[in-house]
């Protein structure tokens, strides 16, 4: 059995309280067989704990940016919402001395993944409030960028981890259909789809452990949230190994009372529970 500990994050945040921390444990089989099908392997604890230290702040509010480590204390803040409710198209590198703008991408965009393979960070999709993207966008350590590819749809809220020299994708919106796949890309080839998931999923959290990826959450096209951990070998299937400890809804995404203006779009509203029907 493999035991995942996502330890200690030193974190710049815009607020929030000075000490708390972060750890979270998901025991996982040593051994899932390749064609596996979905189901449930065995009913697995999952403890969740805080640690953080709050250790600067912020240029500027931001949120729904894409984040990928930079560096051994540092991360990169891709896009994503300002205080205004404006998608942005800064690059943002943070540490423990604060943050800079260091570049900026193509176009202005929100809820895109990120992830840092051998050859670079790259981004992947995103949303602008009026359309999903299917870029690939390599980010270079000073924040020039070059799109070096696309996705196989156009798409937001999905997530991505890497193992070994390759990207994983995992589910998305399209503006009009979630997505259930996990895609494959790597430097030099076209993205694919290699997997589906059990069920169609945004704003899922996505690591890579172990030569596998743990999705753990996220929210379904009913407005639930789900609670189910999955593990996914390449070359297999995604196999729910565990379950959190709460499902943990995503509702009113931006605002409670209003749903999020984008200075390129008119605001569409929301649908019953909270979501914005825009993206």
């Amino acid at each position: 059995m493999l035991v995942v500990s996502l330890g200690a994050w030193r974190l710049v945040t815009d607020g929030g309280s000075p000490q708390h921390a972060a750890k979270v444990e998901v025991p996982i089989p040593a051994a899932v067989p390749a064609a596996a099908p979905v189901a449930v392997v065995s009913k697995w604890a999952v403890s969740v704990g805080v640690v953080a230290t709050s250790t600067g702040r912020l240029q500027a509010p931001i949120q729904d940016a894409a984040a990928v480590p930079a560096g051994r204390r540092g991360a990169l803040l891709v896009g994503g919402l300002t205080a205004a409710d404006t998608s942005t198209a800064d690059i943002v590198r943070v540490d423990q001395t604060g943050s800079r703008r260091i570049g900026g991408l193509p176009t202005a965009l929100h809820d895109a993944a990120a992830a840092r393979l051998p050859g670079g960070v790259f981004l992947f999709g995103g949303g602008d409030g009026v359309r999903q993207h299917d870029e690939i966008v390599e980010v270079g350590p000073h924040g020039a960028t070059t799109i070096v590819g696309r996705l196989p749809a156009p798409s937001s809220d999905q997530a991505a981890a890497a193992i070994g020299g390759t990207a994983y994708i995992v589910g998305g919106y399209t503006g009009s259909r979630w997505l259930d796949t996990i895609v494959a890309w790597k430097p030099g080839s076209a993205a694919r789809i290699v997997a589906r998931l059990p069920s169609p999923l945004r704003y899922a959290a996505v690591t890579a452990v172990g030569g596998r990826l743990v999705i753990a959450g996220g929210s379904r096209p009913d407005g639930s949230a789900t609670d189910a951990v999955l593990a996914y070998s390449p070359g297999g299937r995604p196999v729910v190994i565990g379950r959190l400890p709460a499902a943990i809804p995503r509702r009113g995404r931006h605002h409670r009372r209003h749903c999020v203006r984008d200075r390129r779009s008119k605001c569409r509203g929301c649908d019953a529970d909270g979501r914005d029907r825009r993206r």
